[in-house]
């Protein structure tokens, strides 16, 4: 049992759970503070079972549920102000009445003498005898981490309701609280038991739509949801508050989107919706509008240059995440493709999205030298190799990423030999591998200087363009580096390395983008002593600040 408390910036509540029951718990998350109760990562089913717990979310932020598998089951737990929450049996949503939640814990989080949450509960298999307070556990048992008989005194203040907003955007009671035309509701779901399922017939649209109240005036919210389509899009949407704006999903799986609205001065409600035109099959569930805040002013609209990595048809795709910014997803112009793949600032996303102006989206690679993030003795055979730490090297950061490694401290507090062994091996690998350019062209270039705002460029204000650079000797490599001046912008779309074999120019890399460093391995040493850089398409004049060769050691 355990109290929980969220009245900072960082729960103490955490952890990875497969096949835990999670009983007698209290959390409290306080004005100003939003917290995932439950965060699924992954469709895999967990089988995490929740039991007599409170969870209570106070004031401005919220508190939900974050569920991708149907393997989290709910019993006799009291949430107040909690969203898409799963079915709960025998649990409620009354104001537990705690004794001084804002105090100091944990004694501000017991049960005032009278509490609905006293004696709610459901006994738990193999429980423990006392609660953390002392006292023994009561039958039946209350529900949350307090199992004494109540706290007499003065009566507390009871918990604010929570700021109107979007009812059931999880269709967990069907389409009650929302119009609809061609909607049904329905089992298939992401979370929870219940889903919308839009049926549009030939010559007429579907829809389900809510009126949401209690908005404030010039203030900028987001709504974000879920759908699956058929391969033709389905959009989620915001009007009725000033203005109008949506997101469209066609994917065949169920996807996130986002997107963000305005309140007018004089606003205070939005009409949110999930509509499809075309005729077919769509379902929408878990919709959220959330606030974000004022209105912001801009007194001009900055181009930045294209972070991140961009894609094109023959670029890099990196791997998607659910924690998606929608705000910053729609600036740097983000998308799902169908399939799971997101597009960052594709000329096709750009087109569609209309962005006022471009955001950087810096990428980050997230990764542990072990199986998992914590430190367990049984994994010491289980580090990362050197060569496994090369590649990822070669797949963060030589894809224009940043590579973040965990390297979690034994029980002493230190970085075990296993982990740092790997380390210094592939520290050592790199700086041998990637320590001295082989292409050395007499009397310099910008591109082989090693100075990022140095850099070759086409004549005039081309978007493509061609330079060749030459060793006085042959040189043997398998490796090759470019990075760009991402001072004025990331700009490569598309580029191609050649080779000069004595009679002819012979290709040996052709990819997509470049932005701050591109690796490429060649399936097989080349020798040469002229190379070619031919830049095959840019967003504008671009700015190649090195070419280089290496040799693997």
């Amino acid at each position: 049992m355990a109290n929980c408390g969220a009245s900072t910036a960082h729960p103490s509540c955490s952890g990875s759970f497969d096949g835990v029951r999670a009983h007698n718990n209290t959390v409290y998350v306080g004005d100003g503070v939003s917290q995932t109760v439950v965060n699924e990562n992954t469709t895999k089913k967990h089988g995490l079972t929740l039991t007599d717990n409170i969870v209570v979310k106070e004031g401005t932020g919220t508190a939900s549920f974050n569920l991708r598998s149907d393997g989290v089951t709910l019993s006799h737990n009291t949430l107040v102000n909690v969203r898409s929450a799963p079915v709960n049996p025998g649990g409620s949503t009354a104001d537990p009445r705690f004794t001084d939640r804002t105090g100091a814990l944990p004694d501000g989080l017991r049960l005032h003498t009278g509490s609905p949450a006293l004696g709610a509960g459901t006994a738990v298999a193999g429980d423990v005898d006392k609660d953390l307070y002392g006292n023994p556990v009561a039958d039946p048992p209350n529900i949350g981490a307090y199992q004494g008989p109540g706290v007499a005194g003065a009566a507390p203040d009871p918990v604010e309701a929570a700021p109107a907003g979007l009812v059931d955007g999880g269709f967990e009671k069907g389409l009650a609280d929302w119009s609809a035309r061609n909607a049904t509701a329905s089992t298939d779901t992401r979370t929870g038991s219940g889903a919308l399922r839009l049926n549009a017939p030939a010559g007429n649209f579907a829809t389900a739509e809510q009126t949401v109240t209690g908005l404030e005036p010039a203030t900028v919210y987001e709504l974000s949801g879920w759908i699956r389509s058929d391969g033709t899009p389905t959009a989620l949407g915001a009007k009725g508050y000033g203005g109008s704006e949506d997101s469209q999903v066609s994917a065949t799986t169920w996807t996130r989107t986002a997107l963000q609205f305005t309140t007018g001065a004089n606003s205070t409600t939005a009409t949110v919706y999930c509509y499809r035109e075309k005729p077919g099959q769509a379902f929408c569930d878990d919709l959220e509008p959330t606030g974000s805040g004022p209105e912001a002013v801009l007194t001009s609209k900055v181009k930045v240059g294209f972070g991140g990595s961009f894609t094109t048809a023959t670029g890099y795709t990196p791997s998607t995440g659910e924690n998606v910014d929608g705000t910053l997803s729609r600036m740097a112009g983000s998308e799902q493709l169908d399939g799971g793949a997101v597009t960052l600032a594709s000329r096709d996303v750009l087109t569609a999205h209309h962005p006022d102006y471009l955001a950087r989206y810096p990428a980050e690679s997230d990764v542990s030298i072990r199986p998992g993030w914590f430190w367990h003795a049984s994994q010491d055979s289980q580090v990362k190799t050197p060569a496994k730490l090369l590649d990822l090297y070669r797949t963060s950061v030589g894809r224009n990423s940043v590579l973040l490694l965990n390297m979690p401290p034994n029980r002493a507090g230190r970085i075990s030999d296993p982990d740092t062994a790997a380390l210094a091996s592939f520290g050592q690998t790199v700086r041998a591998t990637y320590g001295a350019n082989l292409l050395v062209p007499p009397g310099g270039s910008p591109l082989t200087d090693e100075q990022l705002t140095s850099a070759w460029s086409p004549a005039g204000d081309a978007h493509s363009g061609e330079t060749v650079l030459e060793s006085p000797q042959p040189v043997t490599f398998d490796r090759v580096v470019l990075q760009e001046d991402i001072t004025r912008g990331q700009r490569v779309e598309s580029f191609a390395v050649d080779i000069w074999d004595g009679t002819m120019w012979r290709t040996v890399v052709q990819a997509g983008t470049i932005g701050y460093k591109r690796i490429e391995y060649l399936s097989a040493p080349a020798t040469a002593s002229k190379v070619r850089l031919r830049v095959l398409g840019a967003r504008a004049n671009p700015h190649v600040a090195k070419l280089g060769l290496y040799k693997a050691s």
